[in-house]
């Protein structure tokens, strides 16, 4: 279902503008097409942002384009080696098939979007996945969330491994508040992985002793046969103010 198209377009990042703590929700309505997006930003290159969402956003939304949330990533990455500066995630109306042309539509509206885009990100990644059911969840800044991403190298390997990852988050009590196992890619960004979650953790502890379990069961009982690469880090929610 990859599909390759030469200008694209993304206004996911305009709610991260001002965005306020108490805004850390993500609802998704069913049978919509969702945007998680990797992004650096460019150094001093907020002016440029600015008026990039001020220009941009408003038609995107007349095309269907609905905001979600975003999280600064501010700690190092539990896994990998990749280091964005947020992680933000809106959706588009429909499917894929749906989808491509609306990025169509707003880049005839819009054909200098590619090169303002360049301009303010200087790392850009996505993956893409539809929504089978409602999404709605709700952020606490005093618990512990973490997005992850697998590449599977062995597939009967990493079968044993999302079973084993499922349990053990039930284990050490935490929640897997979304499991996606049909992710893409639907532009060429990056290597869409092959299972995206994002768990929530009481405390550190509880995180770190899950880690263990998963590092101990890989090494003992998979030798590391399951995964092709992984990308992990934590979200970060502050606290709410007022």
């Amino acid at each position: 279902m990859l599909r390759s198209i030469l200008i694209i377009v993304s206004l996911t990042f305009g709610y991260s503008l001002g965005l306020k703590a108490q805004d850390k929700s993500l609802a998704i309505e069913k049978n919509r097409v969702a945007d998680f997006l990797f992004i650096t930003d460019r150094k001093g290159a907020d002016p440029l942002k600015a008026a990039y969402f001020e220009d941009m956003f408003p038609s995107a939304q007349q095309l269907g384009f609905q905001r979600g949330t975003a999280f600064k990533i501010d700690r190092p990455p539990i896994s990998g080696m990749y280091y964005p500066d947020f992680l933000a995630i809106g959706s588009w109306p429909g499917n894929w098939e749906q989808r491509a042309p609306l990025f169509g539509e707003l880049s005839s509206q819009k054909p200098d979007i590619r090169e303002r885009r360049l301009a303010i990100w200087s790392s850009f990644n996505m993956l893409n996945f539809e929504t089978q059911t409602a999404i709605d969840l709700q952020f606490d800044s005093s618990k512990i969330y973490v997005f992850g991403a697998y590449w599977k190298a062995d597939p009967k390997a990493f079968s044993v491994l999302k079973k084993a990852f499922k349990n053990e988050v039930k284990q050490h009590n935490g929640k897997s508040t979304l499991l996606i196992e049909e992710a893409y890619s639907m532009f060429g960004y990056t290597d869409a992985a092959d299972f995206l979650f994002i768990t929530e953790w009481e405390s550190q502890a509880a995180f770190d002793a899950f880690q263990n379990s998963m590092h101990s069961f890989k090494k003992e009982q998979l030798s590391n046969a399951a995964l092709r690469a992984s990308s992990e880090f934590y979200l970060s929610v502050p606290p709410k103010k007022g």
